[in-house]
């Protein structure tokens, strides 16, 4: 709560997305998926953090799109621990690959349920439902369902984030991380 506070979020959940701003990570397809969550679920907050290249054609949808009110856009940060603190989900929509990025293992130490899309071998490692909710790549309706459908579900939602760490010790993360 005090984070939320400190940040001026008052919103009930928050999905946050952090990356580079680059085709790689394909934070465009993340601002696309915000328009169709927001017309199931009101009380949500997106986070975007990072920075790069694609900085002003992801302003420029925002602003196109008219959901600039939904989004916390703080540019690239350093207490990324803060912003997983207040997450209720956590997005890697890289279209090319996903498996063991930094940023997907750091949400799940933080017990984060995880939505990854299908990229690279995303697939041989993490399990639909179980260790993560996996979407198509390049495809924001999809993601926007597994927005929706993590939101909505508190069991799915508590059981992605009790398997994160199971994940994590099953690959050895723990202990490095």
């Amino acid at each position: 709560k005090s984070i939320k506070k400190k940040l001026d979020i008052e919103e009930k959940y928050v999905v946050t997305f952090v990356g580079r701003f680059e085709e790689l990570k394909d934070p465009l397809t993340f601002v696309e998926a915000i328009s169709y969550v927001i017309k199931k679920i009101k009380n949500v907050k997106f986070i975007m953090i990072g920075d790069g290249h694609l900085k002003s054609d992801i302003e420029d949808r925002i602003i196109y799109l008219g959901i600039g009110r939904h989004i916390y856009f703080p540019g690239p940060a350093f207490d990324i621990d803060n912003f997983l603190a207040i997450s209720d989900v956590f997005i890697a929509c890289s279209a090319t690959e996903n498996c063991f990025s930094t940023t997907i293992l750091e949400a799940m130490l933080s017990k984060v349920p995880c939505i990854i899309t299908k990229a690279g071998v995303t697939e041989k490692f993490f399990i639909h439902k179980k260790d993560a909710y996996l979407v198509n790549k390049k495809n924001p309706e999809d993601l926007a369902k597994g927005v929706i459908d993590i939101l909505r579900d508190v069991k799915l939602r508590k059981k992605l984030s009790e398997n994160s760490l199971k994940f994590l010790g099953r690959y050895g993360f723990r202990n490095k991380i």
